[in-house]
């Protein structure tokens, strides 16, 4: 998202009233990653970023489909080139890491981090 002026004091305050509603809405209908019970995890935010989580490529991809949905209706914008993300697999016990398509947004792929 295009980010609020580092240092000024009402950035948290516009950072939370503009982000709140999308944050409200993945907790709620997004596909995050189990914390134990009937919990999970689908966003983390802090400052001027956001964070999605999730266990699953379909998953991640929903949660930006959300994203991308609450950014039409606000008009607020991603910025795709600073985002970042990866999945992390394990399959008969081995990890696997971005054994897969990138995510995108705004029609732009997400750059995948490696391992190192």
């Amino acid at each position: 998202m295009i980010g609020v002026k580092q240092g000024d004091p009402m950035s948290p305050l516009l950072f939370n009233l503009a982000l709140d509603p999308v944050i409200a809405t993945l907790e709620r209908i997004g596909d995050g990653c189990p914390l134990g019970g009937n919990k999970q995890v689908t966003t983390l935010a802090f400052a001027d970023d956001l964070v999605l989580l999730s266990e699953s490529w379909e998953g991640m991809a929903r949660n930006l489909s959300i994203l991308e949905t609450f950014c039409d209706v606000t008009g607020l914008k991603v910025q795709p080139t600073k985002c970042h993300g990866f999945l992390l697999e394990t399959k008969k016990g081995v990890r696997l890491v971005n054994r897969c398509e990138p995510w995108s947004i705004s029609g732009k792929a997400i750059h995948m981090v490696g391992p190192g």
